[in-house]
């Protein structure tokens, strides 16, 4: 994992005490494209199969 987004949050009281804090992090992984064209699916041939 090569990206990373951080959010941090701070929850306080009427008296601005803190009380909690938190954070997430969000991990994006590596495009791996090589340039080659995309296979697509084609839905077509399951909904005639269906029916």
């Amino acid at each position: 994992m090569k990206k990373s987004i951080t959010e941090f949050a701070v929850e306080t009281d009427k008296n601005k005490v803190v009380k909690r804090i938190g954070k997430s992090v969000v991990l994006h992984p590596r495009t791996h494209f090589c340039g080659e064209r995309t296979k697509w699916f084609d839905d077509a041939k399951i909904s005639n199969q269906k029916k």
